[in-house]
């Protein structure tokens, strides 16, 4: 066992993912919309280059080969459409997030979608979970990459200003697998897009 969570956590660190445990939990949630028809999400991971041999224990360096996407992208279930959302995961351990984790090519793709769709990052700020729509982030992350704005991160109070906070329950604080469709980001997400998008499929 002890072999195999080596591996595990080599592999993670390979392939450049942090705040690995929230990747976790966001991906129980959307077995849980996927099963009650609430929305289709794909996580995508970066494209990687394997280096050298691959070892003993099944694990290999790796550099990343291209630029990566958001971490995910999917459809949230609606009527007469669905909405395509795109997203990605970010965690600060403190009460801040640095704007200069989120990459160029990362948010064009944001706001490529946000266009017809809903963009926005999963936040996970100081054990607190928030939807950060990229509509309201985009004008301060893009004013802060041009160098016109001297704040450099998304504080706790900015979270409760733009964000919509996550809803979690007792299933979540255990990642149950069986945690339900009112868990996660979809009752805010869902709730956003009414008004932007009209009433969601039931």
């Amino acid at each position: 066992m002890g072999g195999n969570v080596e591996c595990r956590a080599e592999l993670s660190a390979v392939s450049g993912h942090r705040g690995k445990g929230w990747e976790v939990q966001l991906d129980v949630w959307h077995d849980a919309y996927r099963r009650e028809q609430l929305a289709w999400i794909q996580h995508l991971d970066a494209p990687f280059k394997q280096v050298g041999a691959l070892r003993p224990d099944n694990t290999f360096l790796a550099v990343r080969s291209a630029q990566g996407p958001p971490d995910y992208v999917g459809v949230v279930h609606g009527q007469p459409h669905g909405v395509p959302v795109v997203f990605d995961a970010k965690e600060a351990k403190k009460k801040r997030w640095s704007f200069g984790l989120l990459h160029d090519h990362q948010a064009r793709d944001l706001s490529a979608n946000d266009l017809t769709g809903f963009s926005f990052i999963a936040l996970m700020l100081d054990g607190a979970p928030w939807v950060v729509p990229w509509s309201a982030l985009s004008p301060m992350w893009w004013a802060w990459r041009r160098k016109k704005l001297k704040k450099a991160s998304l504080t706790m109070a900015d979270a409760e200003d733009i964000g919509l906070p996550m809803s979690v329950n007792d299933c979540c604080l255990t990642m149950d697998k069986n945690c339900g469709a009112e868990c996660g980001w979809i009752p805010a997400v869902r709730s956003f897009c009414v008004d932007r998008f009209g009433e969601p499929h039931e």
